[in-house]
């Protein structure tokens, strides 16, 4: 039983409210529903929150909203070329720090 998140920013919130219907309809928490949980991006996010950290779908609700803010960053153009390269298509900047201090 593998369960792989998507990417995508908003998307992270749809994929907690799937996962918080299917532990209501079931009972059983998210990391014990699946043997690998895995992800990209936002995904990979959710999946450390549901997999490593345990959290109920309503805490990682609360975590993803708190932290997706200071996470994906865009980048003015003041930055270095590569940074601008990333801005100007439109790709998210993440900040390691960000992430590291809300997952612990």
């Amino acid at each position: 039983r593998v369960l792989c998140l998507d990417g995508g920013g908003i998307k992270g919130l749809v994929e907690i409210t799937v996962l918080k219907a299917i532990v209501d309809m079931t009972g059983i928490p998210v990391h014990e529903l699946f043997d690998v949980i895995g992800g990209s991006s936002t995904g990979g996010i959710l999946a450390i929150a549901f997999g490593a950290c345990k959290l109920s779908p309503e805490d990682a609700h609360d975590m993803y909203v708190s932290l997706t803010s200071k996470i994906f960053q865009r980048q003015g153009l003041s930055r270095v070329l590569p940074d601008v390269m990333l801005y100007a298509l439109g790709h998210t900047i993440l900040s390691n720090a960000a992430l590291q201090e809300g997952l612990g």
